[in-house]
């Protein structure tokens, strides 16, 4: 949570611009950090505080969804997360199963 009396806020405009640039040299849109402040990436929302109507982050809360999106992609030993599509979840999921039951663990 944005915390006014410690943090420097910014508008989403200059969030755009605090960012490194990416591919072919061009930091992420204004459309792009909107999307990570209403829709998320990967899970993870970028934390914003609405002021009259405008929308408005920090620097503070930048990193920490720089933070956050790094931990979920590196996983819990620092090595690549291995992402799965649902149905590769539920195949997985069965054949455990099936294997319980195999052994006499499930009924």
């Amino acid at each position: 949570m944005i915390d006014l009396a410690t943090e420097e806020l910014l508008s989403l405009r200059q969030a755009c611009q605090l960012l490194p640039r990416r591919r072919k040299g061009k930091r992420p849109s204004y459309a792009c950090v909107w999307r990570w402040a209403r829709k998320g990436c990967h899970g993870t929302r970028l934390e914003t505080i609405k002021i009259g109507s405008m929308l408005f982050t920090s620097i503070q809360a930048v990193q920490r969804f720089c933070d956050t999106i790094t931990a979920k992609d590196n996983g819990p030993c620092g090595d690549s997360a291995v992402l799965r599509t649902p149905s590769q979840r539920e195949r997985q999921i069965r054949k455990a199963d099936e294997d319980l039951r195999r052994e006499g663990v499930l009924p």
